[in-house]
C-alpha cells in the first residue's frame, strides 16, 4: 500500500486518533521541505497545520470535514506557508483506526479565499461541537438519574457506557464493566439465547427483549427483565433492564401459597364431610345403646349368668361421646379455615352464663378430690356473645383444668373460676394447682394437634384440638386469651370478651334444658370420667 501511495501524484497523509502522522508519501515531506522520516511521528496538528482549529477533535470533525474539499494551509520547514486542497477519509492502518488525507498537488495561494473557507468551517464545527456537548449532557444526566439498568454496547461487545444503576443492582463498577463483555453477564444457561436474540435483532432492527438471569459481582445471581436495540447509524447497541427478582420471587411464593390453600380447602372440606358422615352412625349407636339402657332398667334385658351388661353400654357410650366430641371439634375447626362459622349474638348476663356453668360441673368434680368454686366482682354484667360458644370456652378450660389437676388422693386439687371487669373487657380466668406446663410448651398449646409432653397426659385422652378452638372461638368474640403457668404449681388461663351490646336483638340468658346441658358436659368431660 505504501507503494501506491509512493507513486501517485497526490500528497497522502496518514494520521491516527491523537493525529500523529503514521505515513505520508516522499512528495508531501519533500514539499515542505523535510525528509519523510523527519514528518513520521509528528503531530499534524501542533507540528504542521496553520489552521489547526479544523482538527480539534478529528473524530468528532471528520464528517464535517469529509463532506467536501478543504483548505489546508501548512508551515514548511523554512516556516513558510503553503496551503493546499485536501479532502479526509476514514481508513485502518495496521489495524488501527486512522484517517487518511489527500491533498491536491498545486498548491492553492488564494488567501482571501483561504480565510473565508477556514472561518466558515470553524463556525460550522462549534456549532457541531456544541451540540455534541449538549447530546453528552443530556446523557450524562440521564445515565445518573435513571433507575434502570442503561447501557451502550460497541461492535466489539463492550460495555461503554452505563448507569449507577449497574453498581448499585449488581455491584459492578466502572472498571469491571470496561473488562466485560456483556454476553458474559449472563448466566451460563441463559447466554446463548440472548446472544440469538440480539443477532436477530441487529438484522431485522427490530426491538429485542427478555427475562433472565444477570450475575451479581459476588457471584449470586438476579433476574432481570430487558429491552435492547441496535443502532446502525451510530454502530452501538442500547439497552435497558429492571431488577425484577423481588417480584419473580413474590409470584413464586403467591404460587405455593395458592397451592397450599387450595389444598387445605380441599382437606377441610374432606374432614367436614367424612365428620358429617361419622355422626349418622353416631346417632344409631347412640339409639341402640339407649334403647338397651332402657330394656336393662325395666328388666325387659337380663343379665345372664352374671355378665355385666350395662358396664360395656356405659364404655360404649363414653368413647361414642368421645368420638362425638372428635367430630364436633374437626367440624368446627375446618368451618373456621373456609370462612363458614358465624356467631348467633345475643345480649345476656355473662355472670349468670359462667356461674350456671360452674354450678352444672360441680356434680361432675364431687368425688375426685377437686374443689371448684366460683368468684365475682359484680353481679351483673350485659354483653353481646354466643352463648353456646362462651359455654364451650369455659367447659373445655374447666375439663383441662381437671384432666391436668394432681391425683394424688393426699392432696386437694382447686379449681378457681373468677370474673373480673378492666378496661371495658369482661375477664374471665380458670386457675388450678395442678401439674403445671413448662415455658417452652406455653408457646404451642394453642397450636392444633399440639399436646404437652408429659407422662400425665400420655394417660389422659385428647386431639390435641381444644386448646386451638378455643383460642380461635375467644378471637371470634374480639378478645383474647394468655396462659400463665408454673411446673408443680399450676396453670392459670384468662380470656376477656369486650363488654358492649348488638342492638335489635332480645336480651335473655338462654336457660338451656337440663338434660342438653348435661350432655354438653359429658361429652365434654367424655375425655375424664367413666359415666
Amino acid at each position: 500500500m505504501e507503494n501506491i501511495f509512493e507513486d501517485v501524484s497526490d500528497y497522502i497523509v496518514v494520521i491516527n486518533e491523537n493525529k500523529i502522522i503514521k505515513f505520508c508519501n516522499i512528495k508531501f515531506a519533500e514539499k515542505l521541505n523535510y525528509k519523510k522520516e523527519e514528518v513520521i511521528d509528528m503531530n499534524l496538528e501542533d507540528d504542521l497545520l496553520c489552521n489547526s482549529k479544523l482538527f480539534c477533535n478529528i473524530k468528532d470533525s471528520y464528517k464535517l470535514l469529509n463532506e467536501n474539499d478543504n483548505i489546508y494551509s501548512f508551515r514548511s520547514k523554512e516556516k513558510g506557508i503553503k496551503s493546499f486542497i485536501g479532502k479526509v477519509y476514514k481508513t485502518k492502518w495496521n489495524n488501527e483506526e486512522a484517517y487518511l488525507i489527500r491533498f491536491n498537488p498545486n498548491e492553492y495561494d488564494d488567501k482571501d479565499k483561504n480565510d473565508n473557507i477556514i472561518n466558515k468551517l470553524d463556525r460550522d464545527l462549534k456549532l457541531a461541537v456544541n451540540k455534541y456537548e449538549r447530546a453528552e449532557a443530556k446523557i450524562s444526566v440521564l445515565l445518573n438519574t435513571t433507575t434502570d439498568l442503561l447501557g451502550f454496547i460497541d461492535k466489539n461487545g463492550r460495555i461503554i457506557r452505563f448507569s449507577q444503576e449497574w453498581h448499585k443492582c449488581l455491584g459492578w463498577t466502572e472498571d469491571d464493566l470496561k473488562n466485560i463483555a456483556w454476553q458474559d453477564l449472563f448466566h451460563p444457561d441463559e447466554k446463548d439465547e440472548v446472544i440469538a436474540r440480539a443477532r436477530a435483532s441487529k438484522m431485522n432492527g427490530n426491538l429485542c427483549e427478555g427475562t433472565n438471569r444477570c450475575r451479581c459481582k459476588n457471584g449470586e445471581y438476579k433476574i432481570i427483565y430487558w429491552k435492547a436495540i441496535y443502532v446502525y447509524d451510530l454502530g452501538i447497541f442500547v439497552g435497558s433492564g429492571s431488577d425484577i427478582t423481588e417480584e419473580k420471587k413474590y409470584e413464586s411464593e403467591s404460587k405455593k401459597y395458592e397451592e397450599a390453600f387450595h389444598a387445605e380447602l380441599i382437606k377441610n372440606e374432606l374432614f367436614t364431610n367424612m365428620s358429617h358422615e361419622f355422626k349418622t352412625p353416631l346417632n344409631i349407636i347412640f339409639s341402640a345403646v339407649q334403647l338397651i339402657g332402657h330394656g336393662i332398667k325395666s328388666n325387659q334385658i337380663v343379665n345372664v349368668d352374671n355378665f355385666n351388661l350395662e358396664k360395656y353400654i356405659n364404655s360404649i357410650k363414653q368413647n361414642s361421646y368421645r368420638l362425638l366430641r372428635l367430630v364436633t371439634n374437626i367440624i368446627d375447626v375446618s368451618e373456621f379455615d373456609m370462612g363458614y362459622y358465624n356467631l348467633n349474638m345475643t345480649n345476656c348476663n355473662i355472670v349468670y352464663l359462667v356461674e350456671d356453668m360452674v354450678a352444672s360441673i360441680v356434680d361432675y368434680v364431687e368425688g375426685k378430690n377437686i374443689d371448684i368454686t366460683f368468684d365475682t366482682e359484680v353481679e351483673e354484667v350485659m354483653l353481646a356473645c354466643d352463648q353456646e360458644k362462651i359455654e364451650r370456652i369455659v367447659l373445655n378450660l374447666i375439663s383441662n383444668a381437671i384432666k391436668y389437676t394432681s391425683k394424688d388422693k393426699t392432696k386437694v386439687g382447686k379449681i378457681d373460676v373468677n370474673l373480673s371487669i378492666d378496661n371495658g373487657y369482661v375477664l374471665i380466668s380458670i386457675k388450678d394447682n395442678g401439674i403445671g406446663i413448662s415455658q417452652e410448651e406455653i408457646g404451642i398449646i394453642f397450636n392444633r394437634f399440639k399436646r404437652i409432653n408429659n407422662k400425665l397426659n400420655r394417660m389422659t385422652e385428647g386431639s390435641g384440638i381444644g386448646l386451638a378452638l378455643v383460642k380461635s372461638l375467644v378471637e371470634m368474640h374480639e378478645g383474647e386469651i394468655k396462659v400463665n403457668s408454673e411446673i408443680g404449681q399450676g396453670t392459670q388461663f384468662t380470656f376477656s370478651i369486650p363488654i358492649r351490646t348488638v342492638n335489635d336483638c332480645s336480651t335473655e340468658h338462654k336457660k338451656m334444658v337440663k338434660t342438653t346441658k348435661i350432655e354438653r358436659c359429658i361429652v365434654e368431660f367424655s375425655d375424664i370420667y367413666e359415666f
